[in-house]
């Protein structure tokens, strides 16, 4: 469970795919200027630009990485509270809460309270 927490906790891979990204569309940009002014190739742009849409699509898997991460650790917190109820002694295996069924109609209830 902690190594769980440890990893939904990180943002190591967010921030490496982000600065990946950020330097990947700085060049980008430099290769499209350096393109209008006939510097470069149409190819080191493509090329450039293919490099920046891939360093995007590896950000958004370590984001969707770390929501699974953060999911899976609200499934084991849940293993762990449902372990842990516990009466007299025995393990709650399974807890069932239902809308009690009462034999009284509301009306009388009501009555009954004031």
């Amino acid at each position: 469970m902690r190594s769980l927490r440890i990893q939904a906790d990180s943002l190591a891979a967010i921030e490496a795919a982000t600065a990946d990204r950020d330097a990947r569309k700085i060049e980008f940009d430099s290769k499209q200027k350096a393109f209008a002014e006939q510097a470069t190739s149409e190819a080191e742009v493509q090329e450039a630009k293919l490099d920046y849409e891939q360093k995007e699509a590896v950000l958004r898997n370590a984001l969707v990485q770390r929501e699974k991460y953060l999911a899976d650790v609200d499934v084991q917190a849940l293993k762990i509270d449902k372990m842990q109820l516990s009466a007299g002694g025995c393990t709650v295996k399974e807890l069932n809460i239902q809308k009690a069924k009462s034999s009284i109609p509301i009306s009388r209830m009501e009555r009954s309270r004031s």
